[in-house]
């Protein structure tokens, strides 16, 4: 994932590569190719699959332009970077295969038309020993779910997210929730929800009335979130990847990497067993889901198939059932875990 590059070259200081190949429909593509390219890594493309007039939509919106002319600064200087590295940023096109023997070695793209269907343009092969994808981003509500909260489904916020009210509580007492488990909208918009969640808890604590002085502050995190969903709102508009996965999604494509399961099996498991309907049921079926990441990859693709299948709501599919531990944890550390080294 393009995501995962950046955390090397960020977090890690490490180009993990020699050539990459970008590909996808997230500006977040064009900020890996410079952050590559400043590391003195080589980038041999930057590929949307949507068409270059959905960028331009933003535009239409120059009130929107200049809210955030801080962002779309630093944007248009990525991309300016790029170009003059001579890195090619195109539209319209997006992965068809990865090709290599015992490690990639090139990656082949073909064409996109408005609607995200492949045209009848031959394919191109570009020569690079790492590919980037970067759709779109999943929200990672597990401990949240493990205790009981309601979640909702939105594909281009980032799943099952979790519900809340006015001050960030959940449907359960006493838990409240803040960031991209609530809506993947950025760091700014989680730092304010952060911040209102606060207050939601002190006025749980102290009783309404006696939260009046907070009044002009929570009205001041109010505005600035509004701002920043705004923002987020616009960029989900121009990154939408809802018809394009589709394109990508054939028989042989893999959905689960750690169990190794396609798209063909999900479809003939379906097909065999029709009263299956819900993620966790077919993950009995298939094992899609129960390897080292616990879902987190597979599970955003495995309900969208099973929605599109039994022709059903991804809400009424649900998502996996929420397992502990949240994340990959060693046995030693369980061991090693007591309530006085707490």
């Amino acid at each position: 994932m393009a995501g995962g590059i950046q955390a090397f070259v960020k977090s890690q200081q490490i180009v993990p590569g020699e050539c990459f190949v970008l590909v996808g429909t997230h500006p977040l593509q064009i900020i890996v190719a410079d952050q590559i390219l400043k590391a003195g890594g080589k980038v041999a493309g930057v590929y949307f699959g949507q068409p270059l007039s959905r960028f331009l939509r933003a535009f239409k919106a120059p009130a929107t332009l200049f809210r955030f002319s801080g962002k779309f600064l630093f944007f248009l200087g990525c991309i300016c970077r790029v170009l003059l590295a001579g890195v090619g940023i195109h539209f319209g096109r997006t992965v068809r295969r990865a090709l290599g023997k015992e490690a990639l070695e090139q990656v082949e793209l073909m064409r996109l038309d408005s609607q995200g269907q492949p045209t009848a343009s031959a394919t191109q092969a570009v020569a690079a020993d790492r590919l980037g994808l970067c759709f779109s981003f999943i929200a990672s509500s597990e401990l949240a779910r493990q205790l009981g909260a309601t979640v909702r489904w939105s594909a281009p916020e980032g799943g099952f997210l979790v519900e809340h009210d006015q001050w960030m509580q959940s449907s359960v007492p006493g838990l409240f929730v803040a960031g991209e488990i609530t809506a993947v909208a950025g760091a700014d918009a989680a730092m304010e929800e952060g911040r209102l969640a606060a207050f939601g808890i002190i006025r749980k604590k102290m009783g309404a009335q006696q939260c009046t002085e907070f009044t002009t502050q929570i009205d001041a995190v109010t505005r600035r979130l509004q701002k920043h969903e705004q923002f987020s709102t616009l960029l989900r508009a121009l990154s939408d990847p809802e018809d394009i996965p589709k394109t990508l999604l054939k028989d042989e494509a893999i959905v689960c990497k750690c169990e190794q399961v396609s798209v063909g099996d999900i479809h003939s498991m379906l097909t065999d067993n029709q009263f299956v309907s819900t993620a966790s049921s077919l993950k009995l079926l298939t094992r899609a889901g129960m390897g080292l990441c616990q879902g987190r990859y597979c599970q955003h693709i495995l309900v969208r198939l099973i929605a599109e299948q039994r022709n059903i709501p991804e809400q009424q599919v649900g998502p996996y059932t929420a397992q502990f531990p949240s994340k990959p944890l060693a046995v030693a550390k369980i061991l090693e875990w007591s309530p006085e080294s707490q």
